[in-house]
């Protein structure tokens, strides 16, 4: 019986009558010639659906192929490998000549080693890199059927452990087999084992109420019975520890505990024994989520600044836990055990980008809530201009001036010494100065001059005093800047203070930046006095841990100006943003104002307009086009809230402590309205709930949650997301679709040992945003289950090969050609020829009497 490759095409067939009953109807009356011409045409359509069929035929070949498909997944040992690889070595010694060899390594993804040739070019280790934290065998298949020629005898060896965890290895055979590829498989197992003790699995409730006791189950599984140390973490810290006998398989360790504080708490489980040495597999995390009444965490600098406030808070109910700075949540998670994050003028440059990024997701994918409380060191003096925390204000940092007026006059000194040439983070010093003076020149209008002068043991004005609009002309000039010798300040700042003498502007201001000790005897005590007799002002910064700082202190007290002392040297451009909108736009209002009321809010439910107390000051910001504005100073917003993302936030611009806001802190309704601000702003809790649960499986999770109401009946109907964030704090958003009553489901993808943040959010006021966590186990390829033996089986079965090991080696059946084997070979071209010739015969037949 013929074969062919593509034997649908012969279904065409059936349109030959249709091409006969259409001749003779267009003729109207047969005759010989008629006949005969159309006996021609359609044996050349059958002739051409035959050829697109692809008519095959077998001859004699002794043409062989083989490619080795290697494991070299985790759950392969080194030298396990390296056995494997001497082993097709081997077999590359005794091939015949005809046959040519290749190679693929594979774990969750495959690569080609070695495309198919007469020789084998491995000599040492194989330099393909693959993800070793799953073994996709299918993959390797499929990437070895693409290596393969397309005649003479193909074969694939497979040689693995079986412990497939991702893919369908048995779908990829069965696919080399339709093609007519063999495929042997070679059972690669340990010798040495070195996982002695493994954690499978952890047991803990998905929630508890605070101060309720509960108990985690540990599941430690051990290959030989031993020794093993079993330590328990919550959040970081140890509750449990001790020293136990594992028995040989599997062992259940019981662990109480309680926690008085609501929030996501993260478990995990460490084991750890001298005999084992893989350590993978060796601890396991879960979250717990504890519930409770709402909590606020109030961040100060001064804890004068800060006292008035937690205590009207708490007189008020409110659960506040009160922390300096240094002491916020370095996490996006642990920010999600508060429903309210307070910023008591807490200056920007306390608070890495990262915690300020972290915080921006906690407010618009979690739905927390952040009040920032003004001061000196807030807002736009305190480093807030164009960072992750004025994202998530209703204010921004950047007032509104007049453009057409010139207001200042900014001179900045950069040293450009030899010490400006090492890096930071992989970036030159003298890099990250020239950001800073640029950054000072983006805020600043196109009318205001600026300078820099650039100084070493000597100094020059790398851009002469200039409008800042000529930005361009900057830019270039700052780039051709260049490293010198040494540090010599004092002729540099004489220089700087001469040429501001001659300019004519509102505001006259200087800035220093140096990273080393001056090189000089100078009097700079008279020199800042002399440049503050003339109405010139003088900030400085301290730039790394060599700079002179207490000279740049000295100078800027005299000066009138700030010190700043960067020891992130990441800040310096953030220091020199603030500094330039401190100078040019009279941030700070020193003045007695009383609030006025400009919108009707609950927050301001039951506080007389006319009773609020007047302020003697405020940080001047700029409302944004959503935000609402409670109180105000004239155009200046006192008091802003608006709604971001899933979260709230409010913005204050006055301060709480006696320099600006001393009335209020006397108020007798200060905790009233400080209460009904920070529970509006807070984090939702009303009657409907949402609980939840992941499964994870093949690096997919599915995240299932129930939504109830207030006497825990199911919701139906409701438009459920939930915005998933990893580590790094990258969100993404999915919707999650209804399944069942009540039930709503969605998948994401995950990586074997990862954490998420996930906040599920329903647009429907009853029910609030809830937040959960994910902790991805380790790889199942860590699991070591040994070998998998009925899969390999099964591979060899499904094409028509063999299963073998590497002791065995039965090589010549691999590498030798098959006896009385043929190879297929297509056939088109007599076909076509064909074709042509009954085309010209029907032409002659109609054409020639």
């Amino acid at each position: 019986m013929p074969e062919f490759i593509y034997p649908a095409w012969l279904v065409a067939l059936a349109v030959l009558p249709a091409i006969a009953w259409a001749a003779r109807y267009r003729s109207g009356t047969a005759s010989t010639r008629l006949w005969i011409g159309t006996a021609l045409r359609c044996l050349a359509v059958a002739t051409l659906v035959v050829a697109l069929a692809g008519p095959i035929t077998h001859s004699a070949s002794n043409r062989v192929t083989v490619v080795f498909a290697l494991d070299q997944s985790a759950s392969i040992d080194a030298d396990a490998f390296d056995r494997s690889l001497e082993w097709v070595r081997n077999a590359v010694a005794i091939k015949p000549a005809q046959t040519d060899v290749g190679v693929v390594v594979f774990g969750a993804s495959a690569a080609v080693e070695q495309a198919p040739a007469a020789e084998l070019t491995i000599d040492g280790t194989v330099q393909s890199f693959v993800d070793q934290d799953a073994t996709d065998i299918g993959a390797a298949i499929e990437l070895a059927l693409a290596t393969l020629p397309t005649g003479g005898q193909r074969r694939i060896v497979v040689v693995s452990d079986g412990a497939e965890t991702e893919g369908d290895a048995r779908g990829s055979a069965a696919a080399a087999h339709a093609l007519g590829v063999e495929l042997f498989a070679v059972a690669l197992e340990s010798q040495t084992r070195s996982d002695i003790v493994r954690l499978d699995h952890i047991s803990s409730p998905d929630w508890v109420h605070a101060n309720e006791p509960f108990e985690i189950q540990a599941s430690v599984h051990s290959h030989s019975q031993t020794r093993a140390s079993i330590t328990v973490l919550r959040d970081g810290g140890v509750v449990y520890q001790a020293e136990t006998q594992l028995q040989a398989g599997n062992n259940v360790i019981d662990v109480a505990d309680r926690i008085p504080n609501p929030g996501l708490r993260e478990y995990e489980v460490l084991v750890s024994s001298d005999a084992d040495a893989q350590l993978e597999n060796n601890r396991f995390s879960t979250f717990i989520d504890v519930r409770g009444p709402p909590r606020a965490l109030h961040v100060y600098t001064e804890a004068t600044e800060a006292d008035v406030l937690t205590a009207a808070l708490q007189v008020q109910g409110l659960n506040v836990e009160a922390v300096t700075a240094s002491r916020f949540p370095s996490t996006q998670r642990a920010l999600y055990d508060f429903d309210l994050i307070i910023l008591n003028n807490v200056s920007g440059y306390d608070l890495s980008l990262a915690k300020m990024q972290a915080l921006e997701h906690y407010v618009r994918d979690g739905g927390g809530g952040v009040i920032t409380v003004g001061g000196d060191r807030a807002y736009a003096a305190g480093g807030y201009y164009a960072t992750p925390l004025e994202t998530l204000l209703p204010v921004d940092m950047d007032i509104q001036v007049d453009a057409a007026i010139p207001v200042a006059a900014v001179t900045i000194l950069l040293d450009k010494s030899g010490s400006m040439s090492s890096q930071v983070d992989g970036e030159q010093k003298l890099a990250i100065a020239r950001r800073a003076a640029l950054a000072a020149i983006e805020v600043l209008n196109p009318l205001d001059q600026i300078g820099v002068l650039a100084f070493d043991s000597t100094f020059d004005w790398a851009v002469q005093p200039t409008l800042a609009g000529e930005r361009r002309a900057i830019v270039d000039s700052l780039q051709a800047m260049t490293v010198g010798g040494g540090t010599r300040l004092y002729p540099a700042l004489r220089e700087a203070h001469r040429m501001a003498r001659s300019q004519q502007a509102k505001v006259k201001h200087l800035i220093v930046l140096s990273d080393g000790l001056a090189e000089s005897d100078e009097d700079f005590v008279a020199l800042s006095r002399e440049i503050a007799a003339s109405d010139i002002t003088v900030s400085t910064v301290a730039f790394g841990a060599g700079a002179d700082q207490q000279l740049m202190q000295v100078i800027a007290d005299i000066g009138g100006g700030r010190y700043y002392y960067a020891k992130d040297l990441q800040h310096v451009p953030r220091i020199f943003t603030s500094e330039t909108l401190t100078v040019t736009r009279d941030l700070f209002v020193e003045a007695r104002v009383t609030p006025e009321t400009r919108d009707g809010h609950a927050i301001l439910s039951g506080i007389e307009p006319t009773a609020v107390p007047a302020l003697s000051g405020y940080q001047r910001t700029w409302p944004k086009p959503a935000a609402q504005t409670l109180l105000s100073a004239g155009d200046d917003p006192l008091l802003s809230v608006w709604r971001y993302g899933l979260g709230r936030s409010a913005a204050f611009m006055s301060d709480l402590s006696g320099r600006w806001g001393a009335a209020w802190t006397e108020w007798p309704q200060f905790p009233q309205l400080a209460a009904q601000l920070a529970r509006w702003t807070m984090r939702q809790q009303n009657a409907g709930q949402l609980s939840a649960g992941f499964a994870v499986q093949d690096q997919t999770a599915t995240l299932s949650v129930d939504a109830l109401d207030g006497d825990d009946r199911f919701l139906n109907g409701l438009t459920l997301s939930a915005s998933i964030s990893d580590a790094s704090g990258t969100a993404t958003t999915t919707p999650l679709d209804q399944v069942a009553s009540g039930r709503y489901e969605a998948t994401f993808p995950v990586a074997a040992g990862k954490q998420y943040v996930v906040s599920v959010s329903a647009q429907r006021d009853a029910i609030p945003t809830k937040v959960f966590a994910l902790a991805v186990p380790y790889s199942p390829e860590f699991q070591n289950a040994g070998l998998n033996l009925p899969l390999l089986e099964d591979l060899a079965r499904e094409s028509g090969g063999d299963v073998m090991s590497l002791s065995r080696q039965p090589l010549e059946a691999i590498l030798a050609p098959s006896a009385n084997s043929t190879e297929a070979q297509r056939i088109w071209w007599p076909f076509l020829g064909l074709v042509l010739l009954f085309l010209m015969l029907e032409v002659v037949v109609r054409r020639v009497r």
